[in-house]
């Protein structure tokens, strides 16, 4: 059954409308100009393990990442078909009456604007539902018969998208030092989250936030978008228009790696050193080898700022449905998070740290303030 927009959209006129009408809160664009992210083919990357042909396609991303903190990439393996397949389940859902999704649909994952908002500059114009891979993959009754195919189309991007994901992090792991398969080993598609955005179009478009300035609290993120665009990131203390293209991937490094490349790795250290020497490996002491274990699975750290998590929004338009489709790559809730050299910027902390402390900083602010109260 088709709903009209009045039914499913969120009320956001109705709960905000103050603000847009008080054009003192009314922002206006500091975009100056739409930017060309680097472009990079990474066929090479999964289909070959020969470093001399993987070289190049590594070399740009570890640049991208430096510099950038985004890149698109291209030939990445995923179906197009897949992702038109999530496209359409995503605008099915989201055409459902607003009352269904913030209340019976996908578990109490869904939400919309922001209740605690004061003013414009608080107020993103969407609504989303963020939902864990882990609940996709074992709540049987996460969500209805009548979204099974939505299921099963999550359940294929989420794998697909969690083969990419460990590609990318081997290759920027493998940049700093360390082995490549480090960051999948403790990012499992059970620790992962999917983020379904839907921004409805906006009365008052100029200078309203589809999604507040913000940097993302994972190791990266793979984004899908349609044709619409209104992403837009911070470079050299301006914002640009990242021009949208859907037949694409958008990935940008998160907090976590940030953390973790404050300087690039000249050496390995020396924990890994130990672990990784022929003589450590094959101690037959089971103590020993259970240290080795625990000491490496306690170190999921990484570029102390070599990486940037670079700042970026979604700007609302008066015309279009805006939809894309985010995936992050993220560790369990007790890994400690820390950095890879020294001296380090940052004090250690679990990710289950670093989330309560976002969750308090927008409670208590309105916004993330993430990073910097991490730091030493």
């Amino acid at each position: 059954m088709q709903y009209s927009k009045a039914l499913s959209d969120p009320p956001l006129k109705e709960r905000y409308g103050a603000f847009l009408s008080n054009s003192s809160n009314l922002q206006c664009s500091e975009v100056m100009e739409e930017c060309e992210l680097p472009l990079i083919d990474i066929s090479t990357l999964r289909m070959t393990d020969d470093e001399e042909e993987r070289r190049p396609c590594a070399s740009a991303i570890a640049k991208a990442a430096t510099e950038w903190g985004f890149f698109i990439v291209i030939n990445h393996g995923i179906r197009s078909e897949l992702l038109k397949e999530m496209r359409k389940e995503q605008q099915r859902l989201f055409a459902k009456p607003f009352e269904e999704k913030s209340s019976k649909i996908l578990k109490g994952t869904y939400s919309w604007g922001n209740p605690m908002a004061k003013s414009l500059t608080q107020l993103p114009w969407s609504e989303n539902f963020l939902v864990p891979l882990k609940m996709i993959i074992e709540d049987q009754e996460w969500c209805s018969l009548e979204f099974s195919s939505l299921r099963e189309t999550m359940e294929k991007l989420g794998s697909a998208m969690t083969d990419l994901a460990h590609v990318l992090a081997r290759v920027l792991a493998e940049n700093l030092g360390f082995p490549g398969d480090f960051i999948a080993e403790k990012c499992s598609m059970s620790t992962n989250y999917f983020r379904l955005n839907h921004y409805p179009p906006c009365p008052h478009s100029l200078g309203t936030f589809g999604l507040l300035p913000h940097t993302d609290s994972d190791f990266l993120t793979i984004l899908s978008q349609d044709q619409v665009g209104g992403l837009q990131l911070r470079k050299d203390s301006s914002w640009y228009a990242v021009k949208p293209n859907q037949d694409a991937l958008i990935v940008n490094i998160g907090d976590l790696f940030q953390v973790s490349s404050a300087h690039k790795i000249l050496a390995i250290p020396f924990l890994f050193k130990a672990a990784l020497s022929r003589n450590y490996i094959v101690n037959n002491c089971t103590r020993a080898r259970q240290a080795m274990a625990n000491d490496i699975s306690s170190i999921v750290a990484w570029s102390n700022d070599f990486y940037k998590s670079v700042e970026h929004k979604v700007m609302s338009n008066s015309e279009a449905d805006r939809y894309s489709v985010a995936y992050f790559l993220c560790p369990s809730m007790d890994s400690i998070i820390g950095s890879c050299s020294e001296p380090s910027h940052y004090k250690q902390f679990t990710f289950g740290d670093f989330k309560k402390q976002v969750e308090e900083d927008k409670r208590r602010t309105g916004n993330k303030v993430g990073l910097p109260m991490f730091r030493l």
